[in-house]
Formats: structure tokens, C-alpha cells, sequence
């Protein structure tokens, strides 16, 4: 069985008010928003554009994240059940 990731891309904002002097949105663009690893585990790359610096974090133990300014990594443990595995990244600036 593979093990897919999908990969959620959030803008933060922490200002409530309609303000011309606020700071804009960031803008996020993701490539490659759904990722399959095969189920004896592995990593798979993918490229991230970013008009600010993000944070990625993953919402499943067996998954990891490692990320650069362009570029995120996850590496999962092998799936050793018979039931496909889903993970979730977060990406937030």
C-alpha cells in the first residue's frame, strides 16, 4: 500500500482590521499537493514558493518533515499494516 500525503497550505494573519498600512498576505504556492511514498517507507521532495519564511509541520508520528527556504522532505517509517496511511503538512508563514 502507498502512503499519501497531502499537503495544506496556510497563510497566517494576525490583523483583524482593514488597515492600507497592514502587511499584506503571504503568498504560498505548492507544488505537487498530493505525494505518494511507498509503503516500505522512503521520502519524496517538493518544491515550495514563498513570498515570506514558512514553518511545515506534519500531523502524524510515523511522517517527518525536514524543510529549506524552496524545498520540503517528508520520510516515513514503513507501513507495516494492511491499511493505507494518510498524513497531513501544514505549511504557515
Amino acid at each position: 500500500m502507498a502512503i499519501a500525503a497531502f499537503v495544506a497550505a496556510v497563510v497566517s494573519c494576525n490583523k483583524t482590521e482593514i488597515n492600507p498600512d497592514a502587511e499584506k498576505e503571504a503568498a504560498i504556492t505548492v507544488k505537487d499537493a498530493q505525494l505518494a511514498i511507498p509503503a516500505d517507507g522512503g521520502s519524496v521532495s517538493f518544491s515550495v514558493k514563498a513570498d515570506k519564511a514558512f514553518t511545515a509541520v506534519v500531523d502524524r508520528k510515523w511522517c517527518t518533515v525536514n524543510f529549506t527556504e524552496q524545498d520540503i522532505t517528508l520520510t516515513a517509517e514503513a507501513n507495516l499494516s494492511l491499511k493505507a496511511r494518510y498524513a497531513t503538512v501544514l505549511i504557515a508563514t
